[in-house]
């Protein structure tokens, strides 16, 4: 698969700071854009915004804590 260039028009300070980003995580502009647009568009194919937010929440996985070890009065305690 082969890469086409796009024109876009971005504000310059917008610019600058992509430019300052992008240095200091050790990619590109062009990485940055390209990585937005493929997860925006990857999102929007599946219909759903939050889809692997969603799906961490229906598997629990994002809400294991570790043991709860206290009491109700505990936590209402003031």
């Amino acid at each position: 698969m082969g890469n086409r260039n796009l024109t876009i028009s971005l504000p310059d300070d917008l610019v600058h700071r992509a430019k300052v980003f992008a240095a200091e995580h050790d990619t590109s502009v062009s990485a940055l854009v390209r990585d937005l647009l493929a997860d925006a568009v990857e999102r929007g194919r599946d219909g759903d915004r939050w889809g692997a937010e969603e799906e961490l929440m229906r598997r629990g996985d994002a809400l294991r804590v570790g043991p709860a070890d206290w009491s109700r009065d505990e936590l209402h305690a003031r």
